[in-house]
């Protein structure tokens, strides 16, 4: 981080949720050590996993740029392939310097996902994802390759400049770009770290207790105007673009491994800040997008005129992200929303959870006793979230049993779950 107090700043954002390049810095440096005290389970599907890179130049005139797409699909086999680690030399190098540590300490350790495997024949339900801020597109490696192995085709956007690494149009590596006015913006304003907690802390319990839906909505806005949301206005806006370039070329000219997705069976799945990239496609989906999966992002009102959700949403929320006495946990901010929305949506939220129990930092056990992870046993949180992602993806697909979807995902004691019914024109 190129503020002043470097080392002061970045053990601040190592404890805030949903901001911090050194947490998903340490995601990655988890992925690679992880293996050694909490095992990534091996992917439960029928199918063997592919993986590939490619880059895909999107049109849209100004807005248009070079993405790096990170793939994981059925494979027809995988024999003479390469597993793929779950992270890269150069993702670990840039982890250890962002993080000021060795690089040594970085390893590489192979996952269940083969480079390049023949991909099966057939076009595939697709899930398209979105990061966090200032992460990557590895973060949820470990559901991707379960939800592969079911038969999914999942893309996963790496934003240049915006991304912890990236790549362009050759491959070459586009690192973060920490000198960008938004970046800085953002840094600047959890200068008083105090302020910027109390804020959110705040508007989220005052989502929490709206005496009715157009309060909801004037305390959505106001988070909307308030650090990290407003400083990255610019930044959620291109990510809108990003992923609406990649919805075009699955419906237009799909190429490659791309010519294989369904462009009519897509979903989009983003966690923290790409989750809110989700939920504009809620209000506003594109063709082909059947429904939306938010992993732990809030819901900010950004728009002046409301919307409804008008596609089917799965919602996993955290119930114990506390920092400095404030909650920072999403449980119940949402229930307003879905209350008022023309689709139906679950909302799962998970005892003892914190903001990155959402990520393969799940995986790492020593972060259990910082405020990054919550006390959830770390393979139970892995069964929960890969069986209801999974479930909400086959119900969805399913058009021979629409009612499916509106029953428990989970029928877990421990998960409060609810479904919320599509709210009637005359309601």
């Amino acid at each position: 981080m190129n503020v002043s107090n470097v080392a002061s700043s970045k053990k601040r954002w190592l404890k805030w949720s949903l901001l911090t390049v050194g947490v998903m810095a340490l995601l990655g440096a988890g992925l690679a050590v992880l293996t050694r005290d909490l095992p990534i389970p091996k992917p439960s599907g029928p199918y063997g996993v592919g993986f590939t890179e490619t880059e895909l130049q999107t049109t849209g005139g100004a807005s248009s740029r070079v993405l790096a797409l990170d793939i994981w699909y059925p494979a027809r086999t995988t024999e003479g392939h390469a597993a793929e680690p779950y992270t890269t030399a150069l993702l670990n190098r840039e982890i250890a310097k962002s993080m000021n540590l060795p690089a040594v300490l970085g390893t590489i350790t192979p996952s269940y996902s083969f480079r390049n495997a023949p991909v099966l024949e057939g076009q595939h339900p697709v899930v398209v994802f979105n990061h966090g801020f200032a992460s990557f597109t590895r973060q949820n490696f470990s559901n991707f390759q379960e939800l592969a192995s079911h038969g999914y085709l999942v893309i996963s956007i790496g934003h240049p400049g915006d991304s912890l690494v990236s790549r362009g149009a050759q491959g070459q590596p586009i690192l973060l770009n920490s000198q960008s006015p938004d970046h800085l913006a953002v840094m600047e304003a959890q200068k008083d770290l105090n302020v910027f907690l109390d804020h959110h802390a705040n508007l989220l319990e005052q989502q929490r207790t709206a005496r009715d839906f157009p309060s909801y909505l004037q305390v959505s806005q106001q988070l909307a105007q308030i650090a990290p949301f407003l400083q990255l206005k610019d930044r959620i806006d291109r990510w809108i673009q990003d992923t609406q370039g990649v919805l075009d070329a699955l419906q237009t000219h799909p190429q490659g491994i791309l010519s294989h997705a369904n462009a009519q069976q897509v979903v989009l799945m983003g966690h923290s800040l790409g989750g809110v990239v989700t939920q504009h496609f809620a209000q506003h989906p594109s063709a082909g997008i059947r429904g939306i999966i938010n992993l732990d992002a809030p819901f900010i009102q950004r728009d002046q005129t409301w919307t409804e959700m008008q596609v089917p949403s799965l919602n996993l929320l955290s119930t114990h992200n506390t920092m400095k006495g404030r909650d920072l946990s999403l449980a119940r901010t949402l229930d307003p929303l879905f209350q008022h929305s023309s689709a139906g949506s679950h909302v799962l939220e998970f005892p003892n959870t914190a903001h990155y129990n959402f990520t393969d930092l799940n995986h790492v056990q020593a972060l259990r006793f910082t405020p990054m992870l919550g006390k959830v046993d770390g393979l139970k949180m892995e069964r929960w979230l890969n069986t209801a992602v999974l479930t909400f993806l086959q119900r969805l697909n399913d058009p021979h049993d629409p009612v499916a979807l509106q029953q428990s995902l989970l029928n877990d004691p421990e998960v409060h779950e609810v479904f919320f019914r599509p709210r009637r024109s005359h309601d």
